[in-house]
């Protein structure tokens, strides 16, 4: 009885090695196969430069590949094809896939990367903090953020001095000009 308990055990292990030795060649098959991964060696991650090219190859190539070899659910939004990569991280449960699901997730999905291009050391903070680390970065404001909450207090103070003189038709169009130039800046 204790030895077949054994061999149950050793059976299970070697077919789990097997079903993830194969989720591992699928998953390098998948990635190497995709143009924009090709100058990147294995467990190196993009530039700021490179990193929108890297989420829309992890969305458009990688993603599919995954789905078409291994059925998942998925809508082909960005949101998700993260949780394809999410769901095949945790079937397979490998350090590099994991890597490039949480960077997927705080470069592509979360945050802009837009802003990385403009602020090098936030995205190396990321990086470091988030991708290699622990710490959770959702909705981390990088570069622009800090313009941008600048000119929301500005817009919040001018809001409470420019209330419009109440007699004065001349006065309501000042105000009036004044919040508009003032929104139109905390677009830009």
């Amino acid at each position: 009885m204790a030895a077949a308990i054994s061999l149950t055990i050793l059976l299970l292990m070697f077919v789990n090695t097997i079903q993830a030795k194969n989720l591992m060649e699928l998953y390098a098959y998948c990635y190497s196969n995709a143009e924009d991964m090709a100058s990147l060696k294995r467990g190196e991650t993009p530039t700021p430069e490179k990193l929108p090219e890297w989420c829309i190859t992890m969305r458009n190539d990688v993603a599919p590949c995954i789905i078409e070899k291994f059925p998942m659910t998925d809508d082909g939004s960005i949101a998700s094809r993260g949780n394809v990569l999410l769901t095949f991280y945790k079937i397979a449960k490998d350090e590099r896939i994991l890597t490039h699901v949480k960077l997927y997730h705080y470069g592509c999905l979360y945050n802009s990367w837009h802003n990385y291009l403009a602020d090098d050391e936030c995205y190396k903070q990321m990086l470091s903090q988030c991708v290699r680390g622990n710490q959770s970065c959702y909705y981390v404001p990088c570069g622009g953020g800090d313009e941008k909450h600048k000119v929301y207090k500005v817009l919040s103070s001018a809001d409470k001095e420019s209330e419009p003189p109440k007699s004065s038709a001349c006065g309501v169009i000042r105000y009036l000009v004044t919040i508009s130039l003032m929104a139109l800046l905390y677009v830009v």
